[in-house]
């Protein structure tokens, strides 16, 4: 979750106007999307953990989960670009509509 926490008396606690409101927006902006949504998570990307790519999977109505093989981190989808290549295409043609 997406939830900030401040720290009030010595008690940390829910800060609900800081917090909350942030966050039904941004469930409610990608609850909106109605494109068919490839999210592209790498196990070894410490920048963007794979559990946000999980959280917008579940949060994008279409969206549909890929794991990208690489032990480059957040730098795999610019040095293993021909599998990411692999995978957009297979995704694009999943998801075309057929004559």
């Amino acid at each position: 979750s997406r939830r900030r926490h401040t720290r009030l008396q010595g008690d940390w606690s829910s800060d609900v106007c800081s917090s909350d409101l942030p966050d039904q927006r941004y469930r409610a902006a990608l609850g909106q999307i109605t494109q068919p949504t490839l999210v592209v998570a790498i196990a070894t990307d410490i920048l963007y953990p794979p559990v946000e790519q999980k959280e917008l999977v579940n949060l994008i109505p279409r969206a549909q989960l890929s794991w990208l093989q690489s032990p480059h981190g957040h730098d795999g989808f610019l040095i293993d670009m021909a599998a990411l290549n692999q995978q957009v295409l297979q995704f694009r043609f999943q998801t075309s509509p057929r004559e």
